[in-house]
């Protein structure tokens, strides 16, 4: 095994971690098991690398295993005993209790707070750069003679901007709703046919000329009568897809929603990993400050 290998988890993405195991995204429990000996050849007393590897490899372990438990939550009937667990720490309450008397305890948690808060996409996002630029704002001034030529300008950018994805499943997924992982919306407007209709503010900026050229116009097919207009329909494929298809669609559809599953479970650990440590770091601080 080589050496110049990178023993920094913060560095790696899924992908890489798949690869690190010679994993795919629908590893078996069985591929886990060949997981966990590629873990064991790096212990020290089994080769000569320094335990540094073994650490490495065993945390990098425990987050493919955790990314198997979510994917796999709901393959076994449980019933679950939920417990509410007292916090170890009657010592963190009352530290806090004492640091609430000192006069300057509002500067030590907002200093706290910045330093150990933890970035995410759907906190840092939003528009509030763009608000504040003069990006997209058009200073070009149209005559008379040429708003013609401005507006087919306008429509022929606006064109450009729109991204074809074809026939896709309708639900909340690109719209504002909140995502589990915290990434930030394809878009903030509202849900199709949501009773509360609103737009997403840059969208409706960017996107206030409907994107229908001339060049559009005169390109579309023109039919001298009834009869070609039919020829041109019957060619078109609107035959229902075969029994074979179906399943074929369907298990392309259950593989891309295995794989976004398993890229959740990972984005997840990583996440309860980085509050894990900001939390302990935060209390750290505290304590540091009580003393």
């Amino acid at each position: 095994m080589s050496e110049g290998i990178d023993l920094d988890l913060d560095n790696y993405e899924l992908h890489d971690l798949l690869n690190l195991f010679k994993l795919d995204y629908n590893f078996s429990l069985d591929d886990l098991k060949q997981a966990k000996k590629m873990v064991m050849k790096t212990h020290p007393d089994k080769c000569n690398l320094p335990k540094e590897y073994f650490i490495f490899f065993s945390k990098a372990f425990k987050v493919i295993v955790s990314v198997h438990k979510f994917r796999t939550r709901g393959d076994t009937q449980r019933s679950t005993v939920y417990v509410i667990e007292k916090d170890d720490d009657e010592s963190k309450e009352q530290l806090l209790k004492k640091l609430a008397n000192k006069p300057n305890f509002n500067k030590i948690f907002n200093e706290l707070f910045e330093k150990h808060y933890i970035h995410s996409e759907e906190t840092d996002g939003g528009y509030g750069d763009w608000l504040k630029s003069d990006e997209d704002i058009d200073t070009s001034v149209a005559t008379k003679s040429n708003m013609h030529a401005a507006f087919e300008a306008k429509k022929s950018a606006a064109r450009d901007m729109v991204v074809k994805k074809g026939v896709s499943d309708m639900g909340g997924e690109g719209y504002g709703q909140s995502d589990l992982v915290g990434e930030v919306p394809e878009s903030y407007g509202s849900a199709l046919f949501s009773n509360l209709g609103y737009e997403d503010l840059r969208k409706a900026h960017m996107e206030t000329v409907v994107p229908v050229t001339q060049e559009d116009i005169q390109n579309r097919p023109v039919f001298k009568n009834e009869q070609e207009l039919r020829h041109h329909r019957d060619a078109q494929s609107n035959k229902p897809m075969s029994e074979e298809e179906s399943r074929m669609y369907l298990d392309e559809q259950r593989k891309g929603e295995n794989k976004n599953d398993v890229q959740r479970a990972f984005k997840l650990a990583k996440q309860d990993e980085a509050a894990r440590r900001a939390n302990e770091a935060w209390i750290s601080g505290f304590k540091r400050i009580g003393c």
